[in-house]
């Protein structure tokens, strides 16, 4: 009689083991739900680099060089937020109505937002927005040269989207090449022409970071 025992003895064990562990893993997905999760959670990671960054651009009519770089704090390894600036590198000339031989100075900079798809992929894509402000000026004569002063400044603001493609190199370097449109707002100079800031861009340049 005992032995016949034995089998129901231990189908009802291990039934209530298996309920013990569905409890369990019931309660903790319970808790899991429960829990708040925010950008310093265990589960989300937080990494972030810097860039030098050359873009090739045309300003006025004229092929110009603008050089400068981007830092941002990458979340989740899907979304970047942080800061840019450009400034102008090449020069960009126009002789005006009266004949006289002009340059122009120009930078802008500002905030930077950056969705990134299937960065664990050797080579994946990003999509840059970047919204901010800057200036313009133009000036006559050559820089330090005795004559040199400013004519005409205005300050504008600007939206550059853009898409980018990431070679990922090693760890923590990764080479990064695309293009963007900078959309500028309008401006009041009184040279014709020095308005014309918007335009396409070829940029290329190298992340260094934790990402």
């Amino acid at each position: 009689m005992k032995a016949k025992w034995i089998p129901l003895i231990m189908i009802f064990g291990f039934t209530t083991a298996m309920a013990q562990d569905s409890v369990q893993a019931e309660n903790a997905m319970r808790r899991s739900n429960d829990e708040i999760q925010t950008l310093f959670s265990k589960g989300i990671k937080n990494g972030g680099y810097g860039a030098p960054v050359l873009k090739l651009t045309h300003i006025d009519n004229q092929l110009a060089l603008l050089v400068g770089g981007q830092g941002a704090w990458v979340i989740d390894h899907t979304f970047g937020f942080g800061l840019f600036g450009y400034g102008l590198a090449s020069q960009v000339r126009q002789v005006n109505d009266q004949g006289e031989k002009l340059g122009m100075e120009m930078g802008y900079g500002g905030f930077l937002l950056e969705p990134i798809l299937m960065s664990n992929y050797v080579v994946h894509v990003t999509f840059p927005i970047a919204l901010g402000a800057g200036g313009v000026a133009y000036f006559e004569n050559e820089r330090f040269d005795v004559n040199y002063y400013y004519r005409d400044a205005e300050a504008f603001f600007i939206a550059e989207p853009g898409m980018n493609v990431e070679l990922n190199m090693t760890r923590h370097l990764r080479f990064i090449m695309g293009g963007s449109y900078r959309f500028v707002s309008k401006m009041d100079l009184s040279q014709e022409g020095y308005d014309e800031l918007e335009g396409a861009s070829l940029f290329a340049g190298f992340k260094l970071g934790v990402f």
